[in-house]
């Protein structure tokens, strides 16, 4: 399960990479999205729609919006994978707790579990914080008083 929750953050890092492609070619030529939100079926739509003089710089508009597209499917079908092993997969219940909590998807509670583990295994919920890198300290940190 590990390696398909981490197959499936390079696949959203690839994706995320491919888009951003795309929008720093259209910010070269000068082509700016009308709206605020990209990347939606009207984004895309909008892409399409652009003609540019010269064929090279349609054909790699045209590619650059297929591997957003492949991307973006390759991610889709890794979690459908994920959500088809889950139920089978030991720590289905832990998965299933997770998810009650507000916010909590599938993919975030596989990703917790399978990167964290068993919670039990931590004393207390600071000691849990400390693993995760988010433990905050009273204390002033040592270096901090350099930048002071």
């Amino acid at each position: 399960m590990r390696d398909l929750v981490r197959a499936r953050a390079a696949a959203v890092e690839t994706l995320r990479v491919h888009r951003q492609q795309v929008s720093a070619f259209m910010l070269k030529h000068g082509r700016v999205y009308p709206r605020k939100k990209g990347w939606t079926m009207r984004y895309l739509r909008w892409l399409q729609e652009q003609q540019f003089d010269h064929p090279a710089h349609q054909i790699a508009l045209q590619e650059m919006v297929e591997s957003v597209r492949i991307s973006k499917e390759r991610v889709e079908r890794l979690d459908l994978v994920i959500e088809e092993f889950v139920p089978a997969w030991s720590l289905a219940p832990i998965i299933r707790t997770l998810q009650t909590l507000r916010g909590v998807d599938l993919i975030v509670a596989v990703t917790f579990a399978t990167e964290v583990g068993d919670v039990s295994r931590f004393e207390s919920p600071r000691q849990l914080m400390g693993y995760l890198g988010s433990a905050s300290s009273e204390r002033p940190w040592p270096w901090r008083a350099s930048w002071q």
